[in-house]
């Protein structure tokens, strides 16, 4: 998520109006996922399965090159689909479009098995993008799927859509599913709130992000263009600590976004983008991806602003730990197999960070893509600190709603849009998404009010968040 900060202009007439749009993002493979199958039709004929693909990411999904394996296979279209895009496959098409009223079903070879079968969805490279094995057993739906003319729906796209609980029958049954439409049971992503004395944040902006724990595990979930450069963009959930000490943890597993997707442990002397850090990342097991490293990266920003270095070593495999220690402005970063024998990344000089008190410790994610979500699990965290846990920064309440204003996403852009109003300091806070205003269609959150007659509008842009070259906001 962008959030802009407007000062109200002081004149005698109320603005017409407010406009943010956020980045025009470029196009890349984002999070396509498996999202409806219709395995054991009333029929119980071939011709009348179906799968349906749906694009979770930000930004429009380049489906060149991608590919459909399985039970049912097909070379995905060589399409550009927004977010939120729905693709339909089958292996008779004309079949599918005639009985449901579509205008595009795409080809696809073989048959969809009645107890339980395998898809894997791949990208351009050959690295997996999705994969569900699906059957007739609990916690699978069952039920009207079997033969009763229900489709199974993904629940929650944006979880775990291998999991069998995150599936429900399609209702009523009578509809035969609901291909290139709203699934029946599908749900709106919520709100994950991090495990209880964390914080969580995406550093250099995004909307979809979360920190949690489920039992001993921690998953982080982000996008960001890269911990790197000059400026970050991560998901990061963190503590405040003061005092010296180290922070361990275990990498299950780094979705691959990108070969340079990378989760770790970070610490940082702020929430900026451009903060002084320090880290040890782990990147994705790619066994069989040409550029890929699979390896360990020990790095850092020496002072705020400045261009990151690092070491890395490669050939090192999830599952893996990590440790990170600190010692005044001295740090040293480590890994090993087995948590027990440790391999230390040993820097050609010290590195030596300094930063305020107190400090921010936690676990960073960076997908390498801005456009799309990875995300990475971790257990075995421990931290050994020399003092306890700073205060926690006190809460301000929300800003107030603007009175008045009528509020829009124009061309449906995700994440959605808002702008509030801080009567204590007469500040507009905006947030929203979107492609671009240019060319034929744009994309974009807008707030207004209707004005009769002429008028001149004056506003100061206070700040930007940057997440794009191209991002704007100001009058229209």
């Amino acid at each position: 998520m962008n959030k802009q900060h407007l000062r109200k202009p002081q004149s005698s007439w109320t603005p017409t109006l407010l406009l943010l749009f956020l980045c025009a993002i470029p196009c890349v493979r984002a999070d396509v996922v498996i999202n409806e199958i219709m395995y054991d039709p009333e029929t119980g004929a071939a011709m009348d399965e179906f799968i349906e693909l749906r694009n979770t990411g930000l930004a429009p999904a380049v489906l060149t090159g991608m590919t459909l394996e399985g039970a049912l296979t097909a070379t995905l279209p060589d399409i550009t689909v927004a977010p939120g895009a729905l693709l339909v496959f089958a292996s008779d098409p004309d079949n599918i479009m005639s009985f449901y009223g579509l205008d595009t079903v795409y080809p696809a070879t073989g048959a969809l098995p009645d107890d339980g079968g395998t898809l894997i969805l791949k990208d351009a490279e050959g690295n997996v993008v999705d994969e569900v094995t699906y059957s007739n057993d609990a916690p699978w739906p069952g039920g009207d799927a079997m033969g009763g003319g229900s489709s199974i729906e993904c629940i929650r796209p944006d979880l775990d859509n291998n999991d069998g609980a995150n599936w429900d029958t399609s209702t009523p049954p009578e509809n035969q599913g609901s291909p290139g439409d709203e699934n029946s049971a599908y749900l709106e992503p919520v709100a994950t709130p991090p495990p209880a004395g964390w914080q969580f944040a995406e550093i250099g902006g995004g909307d979809g992000g979360a920190g949690w724990a489920e039992g001993d595990q921690f998953i982080v979930r982000g996008a960001g263009a890269d911990i790197w450069g000059t400026n970050d963009g991560c998901a990061y959930l963190y503590k405040k600590l003061d005092g010296d000490g180290s922070i361990t943890v275990r990498v299950l597993s780094v979705e691959h976004a990108n070969n340079w997707t990378k989760a770790g442990i970070m610490v940082r002397d702020t929430l900026l983008t451009s903060s002084s850090n320090v880290t040890i990342l782990k990147t994705p097991n790619n066994l069989n991806v040409a550029g890929s490293n699979n390896g360990v990266t020990f790095q850092n920003r020496p002072t705020e602003g400045v261009a990151s270095v690092s070491t890395a070593h490669q050939g090192v495999f999830n599952p893996v730990w990590l440790r990170l220690t600190r010692s005044g402005s001295s740090y040293q970063g480590f890994y090993s197999t087995d948590g027990e024998n440790w391999i230390e990344i040993v820097r050609p000089d010290p590195v030596n960070v300094p930063m305020g008190a107190p400090i921010l410790v936690g676990l960073a994610v960076t997908s390498h893509n801005a456009s799309a979500y990875a995300t990475a699990e971790f257990d075995n965290l421990t931290l050994d600190v020399s003092t306890s846990e700073a205060e926690p920064p006190v809460e301000t309440p929300p800003p107030t709603p603007i009175p008045g204003f009528v509020n829009i996403d124009i061309g449906d852009p995700l994440p959605k849009g808002s702008i509030q109003w801080d009567a204590a300091t007469d500040i507009f806070t905006v947030t929203g998404g979107g492609s671009d205003i240019w060319n034929a269609d744009d994309h974009f959150f807008f707030s207004y009010q209707v004005l009769l007659g002429d008028a001149q509008m004056t506003v100061r842009v206070r700040s930007l968040t940057f997440t794009h070259d191209s991002a704007k906001i100001g009058i229209m």
